[in-house]
């Protein structure tokens, strides 16, 4: 999404910077179209808290000694979006996860699935984004 949107990375530098962002920013919304309208919402020069809690700077030094600053906005939350609307991503995944998790627990015994259901654990990864398990719950 960074590249997208033109930001100068270093090539042997992507990666890196894009796992760190995700790690140290990242995080899953309630509702993605509430989350845009916060983002989008015109704020008061003096505003400038809600602001800084929204958009968030990232500074980066490369293998070659540079400095890399990237403003992280929008990022923030449409990373891990790609769970529950991997069809952002590319147009062959339709299924979201919660679709997913669903399809695993109806293909098991019936008197299985409500302890199933109770019992999902997100360990590691991306499930720990702040707000993930909310939203898978949802």
């Amino acid at each position: 999404m960074l590249r997208d949107r033109q930001e100068n990375i270093p090539a042997g530098d992507a990666n890196e910077i894009a796992a760190k962002i995700k790690e140290k920013y990242g995080y899953v919304c309630k509702d993605l179209y509430k989350e845009f309208a916060k983002y989008d919402a015109k704020q008061h020069m003096d505003d400038k808290a809600v602001q800084s809690a929204k958009f968030k700077k990232f500074v980066h030094k490369t293998v070659n000694g540079n400095m890399v600053n990237i403003d992280v906005g929008y990022e923030r939350f449409l990373g891990p979006e790609m769970f529950f609307h991997p069809e952002f991503i590319h147009k062959d995944f339709m299924k979201p996860l919660g679709e997913v998790v669903d399809d695993a627990i109806q293909k098991c015994p019936v008197e299985y699935r409500e302890k199933l259901y109770e019992n999902i654990v997100l360990s590691g990864g991306s499930t720990l984004f702040e707000g993930f398990d909310k939203r898978l719950m949802k």
